[in-house]
């Protein structure tokens, strides 16, 4: 990452020399580039056969970080009005090729299909407009006709890791969850709290008895994640940028009705305190309200809230998902599950979350793209 941005310092040069119009040319076209490779996923859930001048190299990593890592035709969904936008972050180029950090945002209608119910903080929908925006490194090598093409995608996970979507998505239900027994797809699993309640049964006793509201909760991260809100944190909050997951959930959960705790400086990184706000200082927060690890630490043994659920497929509305995006124990992304997407008596989570934005998604079409990964989450507790 250091050495992307170390690539863009450059030696400062008279405008309109050759040196000026060459790099403006690169610029230029790497972002026709990515711009290009992103109209390219959009085309493959819609046309797929109309590549245009993609070489197959392109046209198979567009597929796999897109329609196929797509998991809405399983879930008994219909896919429509796809829209992919693309940001150029930053480039640099060496004589290996180019490497450019692009954000990707995939914007998209899921509509249930007969037997299938979508139901989001409490209400039944006939559709999710579901978005979401990841960071990718891209590397670009040069063709023989001038201009650049797509080589290689790779997703940047918040904790600067890398993750590959899987090409097997049948096969990673045992990667995604951190329970043994969760064996065959336990994307319909159904959830302990609440997926047999029908949605005109959510508005009472939503509360429990640490004064959580679910509801609310969720409706917090639905609208704080919505399309008027995706770019924006609430100015109430401290906003730690790029590092705003787990700082967003605490927020949520907040709005939810949880009570926070009394901190200082001096007790900030204690387990047992969780506040936005330490007195006495300007929009500082404890420790467990902005990491990962320590936010599970209290959500799960201080807030009595929550109850441990090893399979996180089986989260209902309120519930909190953590992600181990290398595998490697120590859990780097938190998100908060908005409500379900049911089949039958089996349903799968849906997720809303910052950092980045993640609004309405499914949370196996997450699993399937970082392979090797591991989750764990909390169940909100009666």
């Amino acid at each position: 990452m250091m050495l992307l941005a170390a690539g863009l310092t450059a030696t400062p040069i008279l405008l309109g020399s050759p040196t000026a119009m060459a790099d403006e040319l690169v610029h230029r076209e790497v972002n026709q580039t990515v711009q290009d490779y992103g109209d390219l996923i959009e085309s493959q859930y819609t046309n797929p056969n109309a590549s245009g001048e993609a070489t197959g190299t392109e046209k198979e990593l567009a597929r796999l970080n897109g329609v196929e890592s797509d998991q809405s035709e399983s879930s008994g969904l219909t896919v429509s009005n796809v829209d992919v936008y693309t940001t150029v972050n930053s480039y640099s180029t060496s004589a290996e090729g180019t490497s450019v950090l692009s954000d990707v945002t995939v914007k998209r209608r899921l509509t249930p299909e007969p037997g299938t119910t979508i139901v989001i903080a409490g209400e039944q929908r006939d559709h999710l407009d579901s978005e979401y925006t990841e960071t990718h490194l891209l590397e670009l090598q040069g063709t023989a006709t001038g201009g650049y093409e797509v080589a290689d995608d790779t997703i940047v996970n918040t904790d600067g890791s890398y993750s590959k979507p899987d090409p097997n998505p049948n096969e990673e239900a045992a990667s995604t969850t951190t329970s043994s027994a969760a064996g065959g797809d336990t994307r319909f699993t159904r959830p302990a709290v609440y997926t047999a309640r029908t949605a005109r049964t959510y508005a009472a006793g939503t509360a429990n008895r640490a004064g959580l509201d679910y509801i609310k909760a969720m409706q917090y991260a639905e609208l704080w994640t919505d399309a008027a809100h995706k770019d924006k944190m609430n100015p109430k909050y401290p906003d730690y940028g790029d590092n705003n997951c787990t700082n967003f959930v605490s927020q949520a959960i907040e709005a939810g009705g949880l009570k926070t705790t009394a901190a200082t400086v001096l007790n900030r990184n204690h387990e047992d305190v969780w506040t936005g706000f330490i007195w006495g200082t300007p929009k500082m927060s404890t420790l467990t309200w902005h990491n990962v690890e320590a936010n599970y630490t209290y959500m799960s043994k201080h807030s009595n809230a929550f109850t441990v659920e090893n399979n996180v497929q089986r989260i209902g509305g309120g519930g909190l998902v953590y992600a181990d995006w290398q595998n490697d124990g120590k859990y780097d992304h938190a998100m908060i599950v908005v409500g379900y997407i049911g089949r039958g008596s089996k349903t799968g989570p849906v997720v809303c979350g910052k950092s980045g934005n993640t609004h309405d998604i499914p949370l196996a079409d997450i699993t399937v793209k970082h392979r090797g990964m591991k989750w764990k989450g909390l169940q909100w507790k009666p």
